[in-house]
């Protein structure tokens, strides 16, 4: 059991470390109450469910998608997405 929340927690560190640096990188703040306790909360006060730890996963990738965008924009690139998705 210990194992696991070890495992868990580093899992989350890992993820909130990313999570802030994209936030500075988009210049934006937390946009829900669930992110403001993964980013301000000390991580060992984060409950690490599954569920969340899912949670957190889609935020990062929702944020990573967000930054990539950004960075392919500053380089005067245009990014065409078809609606076929």
């Amino acid at each position: 059991m210990n194992s696991l929340r070890q495992k868990r927690l580093g899992k989350f560190s890992e993820a909130k470390l990313s999570i802030l640096g994209m936030l500075e990188q988009l210049e934006a703040e937390p946009d829900s109450s669930f992110e403001r306790n993964v980013v301000c909360e000390e991580d060992e006060a984060f409950v690490l469910s599954a569920d969340n730890l899912d949670a957190v996963e889609v935020r990062m990738r929702i944020l990573c998608t967000r930054t990539f965008l950004l960075l392919l924009c500053s380089n005067g690139r245009v990014l065409l997405i078809a609606s076929k998705m």
